[in-house]
Formats: C-alpha cells, structure tokens, sequence
C-alpha cells in the first residue's frame, strides 16, 4: 500500500519525477516482495509439518473426541 502511495505522489502529486520519491517507492515494493517471500515459506512449512503429522496417524484411526464443550477464553 506505502508503495502504491509513493507511486502516485511520484507521477503527479507535488513532485512529480522525484527521483527520492521514486527510490523510496521501489525500495518499499522490494520490502513487500521480500515480506511476501517469508509469508510463502511460512505457510509451506505448517503445510509440510501439517501433512507429516497426518502420515503419523495409522489408516483408519480416529481423534478422540473433546471432553467436553468449548470453555471461552
């Protein structure tokens, strides 16, 4: 969002073709591309971790059920 909000200050908002603007820009959209790479190996790894446990569980076991109902928090 920060780097859509330097992009259009950057092309026709008080200083257009500002070359620190538009650094600040790419520096932002090379932050969230950074983010969203952590963000991808985050949900692989409980993806992994969640697909190891279920090989953990012999063929036709069943979880146990709770031992009763949800208590709030």
């Amino acid at each position: 969002m920060a780097h859509a909000l330097f992009a259009v200050v950057c092309d026709g908002y008080g200083a257009p073709g500002s070359p620190a603007l538009t650094v600040a820009a790419d520096v932002l959209y090379g932050a969230a591309a950074v983010l969203a790479v952590a963000v991808i190996q985050r949900i692989t790894a409980r993806q992994a971790a969640g697909i190891a446990a279920e090989a953990a569980v012999p063929a036709g076991a069943v979880a146990p059920a709770p031992a009763g109902p949800p208590q709030p928090a």
